[in-house]
């Protein structure tokens, strides 16, 4: 049982991950709304709704949000090295506020 959690878990990570690079690769184009990254990306996404449906049959909400709020860190990792991205106050401040959030939501 901890496997399939674990397993839902590191799924949804990476599901998300490739959906965010392939919504941001797609907005690189010059069809930004309507091509096979956004499409693609979009399609990442609906695996990530349907697998944490399914993870909440099996964790607790609290534990769910943590979840996402690491989801936002690895993309904006991911990103980094994919795209060349530069963080910036910006950057660190939202994902300061996410982490807030999450903390304050578990207390």
């Amino acid at each position: 049982m901890i496997a399939l959690k674990v397993s839902i878990i590191v799924a949804i990570a990476v599901f998300n991950t490739i959906g965010n690079l392939l919504i941001k690769k797609g907005a690189l184009q010059k069809r930004i709304y309507i091509n096979a990254y956004t499409i693609s990306g979009y399609c990442f996404f609906i695996i990530v709704l349907l697998l944490s449906f399914t993870l909440l049959h099996y964790v607790v909400f609290k534990l769910f949000a943590i979840i996402f709020g690491i989801n936002m860190l690895t993309s904006n990792i991911v990103s980094i090295k994919v795209f060349n991205e530069l963080w910036n106050g910006y950057t660190i401040f939202g994902i300061f506020l996410v982490f807030m959030g999450v903390l304050i939501f578990n207390m």
